[in-house]
């Protein structure tokens, strides 16, 4: 079984420095995680440079715009891979998939593979 991670274990492997930086240990560190080295706003967009020489923008609607959401939701981001890996997260308190859920994938790849291969097979008799 894959290794779970709850929201206690992640909120508890943040660091914070006191500056910028924001790191997460838990099970092997990485070798070198990348700190937010810039971050520049214009209007509601929001965008956070790396010292990977990458960059992380954020956009909000303009009536709900926080600035420290921005930047926390740009290091979610940067942290995760993407958006939606986070919101799995922030819903069931773990990124990894469940066997169901794999499982259920699994059959939703099958089933339209069918649908393509019947498809291609109707295709070809005219």
């Amino acid at each position: 079984m894959a290794n779970l991670i709850t929201t206690k274990d992640f909120m508890d492997g943040l660091v914070f420095d006191g500056n910028t930086s924001v790191s997460f240990t838990w099970g092997e560190p990485p070798k070198k995680s990348p700190t937010p080295e810039r971050v520049t706003y214009n209007g509601t967009t929001t965008i956070v440079f790396w010292s990977d020489n990458t960059k992380t923008m954020v956009k909000c609607g303009a009536d709900e715009y926080d600035r420290e959401i921005a930047v926390a939701m740009a290091v979610a981001h940067k942290l995760f891979g993407s958006k939606s890996k986070f919101k799995k997260f922030a819903a069931n308190g773990y990124v990894a998939m469940t066997v169901e859920e794999e499982a259920y994938r699994e059959e939703i790849k099958e089933a339209k593979k069918r649908e393509r291969d019947e498809a291609d097979r109707q295709n070809n008799l005219f």
